[in-house]
């Protein structure tokens, strides 16, 4: 009866994916004709001295939506994920972004929404949430430091995700789906309301239920990776005259998704563990591991047209409640010995028992505010402006069910509650020498003040023996470009920048249980600086070919890195990771995109592609020899990212089309000593399907259709896999 009722559900809503209120056609808009606002200016990507990338709504709907990291992280050219299998994993680009399972260490990437930067915490900072992903206008990738716009935490580039606007005009949007692996129902709804001439409102609700899986507990005797998500979204515009609008959007999000639902790989290793055992789709953890994030939102834009300069204020307000319940040690109490005459897998001999587990619990604010101009002085496009930040963040961890021999060990707790600011100031000048030569400088001053404090005890949680530590970090960062423009369709440049990633805090003193010698990890660890150099060309060949290639090399100064390894701290509160200042770095490497639209001969119909490529190669400059003269880590070697969308008239009114979209990744390790090598990614999605105009589309799609098990390296330092292909059927309507 249930499954009826599912299938009932999921054929009244036919929803699918992330909602992109765009007109239901394969995307027209070629590389000259895209505007970005990622450098704080609207400006063609054509025109910008920097390598990026665009991802239009139109085709994040073609290739049926991204509501996670990794959906995303699949669509956009030259980056990567740092792959945690939830929603700590982060983003990679050009050798930035290895140093993130520190739970107190800042992202390498600056991740902006409508202008304002939305990241920070531990449980999900670093990276976005799925209400960020929901009702998307475009996504703006663009590649290299940043420093000179963003400050701290922009080393490899700038990720911004611009939301859907309200807009004058009435509008609705339906969409529904059923995942048939998962035995889920995704529905969506979008309404545009204009109110008056000068108010317009825009209506959201994002909702994903999920009742089976693909990982089946055989303990508990249920699945334990599905997600029970909800969300909402109001977005009011206010535009009383051509020179002033102000757009408010507000967000509340749910969110219940599986955490260590992964199955243990290493297991194989473990003749113990009965052959009938799936380790691919099998897991028998006493304890279900969950997490429950609540997120709300608010971001004012206000844009105002001074006599002729262009005055934007970004505000925005971000609160993120999360608990995570994770089983430590994989099993259940009772389970027999493996064959290395250990209980378990991860948790050693002090989960004799069987039942260790942990609770996360992590309270965010996050308050962020911009201010800044925009205009033009004859040869000369000017931005200036200064910004705010405040992270507030309170982190308890509470490990349970230790034993130590036959006794058991009282509960271990962590909390840390940590207090940063930083406060900004920057300019940028675009000076056209001649009608073909532009000189382009930029500067910003940036301070960051750090405040961490807690405790780490056993048995009851006390606070005061991490005593109050607080550090600040001033930064000048600088950056200069020259762009050569015969033509709207030529674009040659050179590019320095500069960037900075701030320090902070480990958690108490501890050593090293994997360097040589096991030396001493500071209690704080100091900032990494980097320089990046660019050369590249933006060619515009015709409709069919747009041409973008850059060479590029970074120098990273007392590069951030985790010291490899978990280890117990010494006042208690269990075991943790621990960052570094451990010498300096190096990357160097080529990126390349193609991309057009062209017409099918014989079949006919046209495709719009995109491909893209990327080779890294780093170095380490340590006087520790085990790290000395190896590779970052967190990225791969090589990428390829290629998305095609085929699409023709089947009769009058309706048309055909076909998605591919490949991601692939190969070499490259996952740990700073380069001992575990990271696994070769082969993402390969397809989604075929009819449409009518803009009215109505119906869809299949296929993820993963190369059954790639894709493991990765855990920051606790097991591998987990990802099983592998799903169906989802979509529907769209539009009127």
């Amino acid at each position: 009866m249930a499954g009826l009722m599912r299938w009932g559900v999921a054929g009244a809503l036919l929803l699918g994916s992330p909602a992109v209120a765009q007109p239901m056609a394969a995307d027209d808009t070629i590389v000259t004709e895209l505007v970005v606002t990622a450098r704080k200016r609207e400006e063609r990507l054509q025109d910008v001295p920097a390598a990026g990338s665009v991802i239009t709504a139109e085709r994040l709907q073609e290739s049926g939506g991204a509501t996670d990291l990794r959906n995303l992280t699949n669509l956009l050219p030259g980056v990567s994920l740092v792959d945690n299998g939830n929603v700590n994993s982060e983003f990679a680009i050009r050798g930035a972004g290895q140093a993130g399972r520190n739970v107190n260490a800042d992202s390498a990437i600056a991740l902006i929404r409508n202008g304002a930067q939305v990241t920070g915490g531990n449980i999900g900072g670093r990276g976005f949430a799925r209400m960020d992903l929901f009702d998307i206008g475009q996504i703006e990738v663009l590649r290299g430091a940043q420093g000179s716009l963003y400050g701290a935490n922009a080393v490899g580039g700038v990720i911004s995700v611009v939301s859907q606007a309200p807009r004058p005009e009435f509008s609705a949007q339906l969409e529904g789906g059923y995942n048939f692996n998962m035995e889920g129902i995704d529905a969506i709804g979008i309404v545009n309301l204009p109110v008056n001439d000068v108010l317009a409102v825009r209506l959201g609700v994002d909702i994903t239920e999920q009742y089976g899986g693909r990982v089946y507990n055989t303990f508990r005797r249920e699945n334990v990776d599905g997600t029970d998500y909800r969300g909402a979204r109001v977005a009011l515009a206010f535009t009383p005259e051509d020179a002033f609008k102000a757009v408010l959007t507000l967000d509340v999000s749910r969110l219940d998704d599986a955490v260590g639902a992964q199955v243990d790989i290493s297991r194989r290793k473990y003749p113990a563990i009965p052959e009938t055992f799936d380790y691919l789709t099998q897991t028998e953890a006493n304890t279900k591991s969950r997490l429950r994030q609540n997120v709300a939102n608010g971001n004012l834009v206000i844009n105002a047209d001074i006599r002729g300069v262009q005055l934007t204020s970004s505000t925005n307000v971000r609160w993120r409640d999360s608990l995570a319940i994770s089983d430590d040690d994989g099993r259940y109490p009772g389970a027999p010995l493996l064959a290395n005459g250990q209980p378990n897998i991860a948790g050693g001999a002090t989960c004799r028992n069987n039942n260790c587990y942990s609770t996360i619990a992590d309270q965010v604010n996050v308050f962020y505010q911009e201010i800044r101009l925009n205009g033009a002085w004859g040869a000369l496009d000017w931005t200036a402006g200064g910004d705010f930040r405040k992270l507030s963040d309170s982190y308890t961890v509470v490990n349970f069910g230790r034993i130590n021999g036959t006794v058991p060990v009282p509960a271990a707790y962590a909390i840390l509650d940590s207090d940063n600011r930083t406060f900004g100031a920057f300019a940028t000048g675009a000076y056209k020498l001649t009608q073909t030569l532009t000189l382009e400088g930029s500067l910003r001053w940036t301070q960051d003040e750090k405040a961490l404090f807690g405790g780490l005890s056993n048995g009851a949680p006390v606070v005061g023996s991490i005593r109050p530590r607080e550090r600040t970090f001033v930064n000048w960062t600088y950056g200069g470009s020259v762009s050569w423009r015969p033509t709207s369709r030529l674009n040659v440049y050179g590019r320095l920048a500069t960037g900075f990633r701030a320090g902070g805090y480990n958690r108490d003193f501890g050593t090293s249980n994997a360097l040589p010698g096991n030396p001493a990890t500071p209690l704080a660890y100091d900032e990494e600086s980097s320089t990046a150099y660019e050369v590249g060309v933006k060619y515009d060949m015709s409709r069919a070919l747009q041409v973008t290639a850059a060479a590029f090399k970074t120098d990273y100064k007392d590069v951030l890195v985790s010291d490899t390894g978990t280890r117990f701290a010494a006042q208690g509160g269990g075991a943790f990771i621990y960052l570094d200042n451990l010498g300096d770095a190096d990357a160097k490497g080529l990126e390349i995109e193609l991309s057009g639209i062209v017409e099918v001969p014989v079949v006919g119909g046209r495709v719009v592609y995109g491909v893209s490529g990327t080779w890294i190669d780093s170095d380490i400059q340590s006087p520790i020899t085990t790290i000395d003269g190896n590779k970052l880590n967190g990225t791969p070697d090589f990428a390829m990212t290629a998305n095609a969308t085929w699409s023709r008239p089947i009769v009058a009114g309706l048309d055909g089309f076909l998605n591919v979209n490949y991601k692939g990744e190969w070499d490259g390790y996952y740990n700073i000593t380069n001992l575990q090598s990271r696994d070769t990614n082969r993402a390969l999605s397809l989604r075929a399907g009819i449409r009518h105009g803009a009215d109505w589309e119906v869809a299949l799609k296929a993820s993963n259709v190369l059954n790639q098990h894709y493991e990765f390296f855990y920051g606790t330092g097991f591998l987990a896999a990802t099983p592998g292909p799903e169906y989802v059927l979509q529907f769209r309507s539009r009127f």
